[in-house]
């Protein structure tokens, strides 16, 4: 019988499952425009705002799933990392 402790449980994983995902997404999207700009002939600034905003938000991010416990941040942590096999992937130009 599954009692409502594990239910919770079960979706407080999901729940930082998909918003690690989501940070993750965010976070390639900022690695990838970031690395256009570092490549093109503009200013020097937006890329290094770029490059601190997304290293913070991702360690506020892991830092407030780490409030929940373990299991949501291992939880998060899995999430990112399949946002960042999709965003390998797609620039690899493999089909997603």
């Amino acid at each position: 019988m599954i009692d409502q402790m594990t239910v919770q449980t079960a979706v407080e994983l999901l729940v930082a499952g998909v918003a690690g995902f989501g940070l993750g997404r965010l976070y390639f999207m900022a690695v990838r425009r970031t690395a256009e700009l570092y490549g093109s002939a503009s200013d020097w600034r937006l890329p290094v705002v770029l490059t601190a905003g997304r290293v913070l938000a991702a360690a506020a991010g892991f830092a407030l799933a780490a409030q929940f416990g373990a299991g949501p941040l291992l939880a998060a942590f899995l999430g990112f990392l399949a946002a960042r096999r999709l965003a390998v992937r797609g620039a690899r130009g493999e089909a997603a």
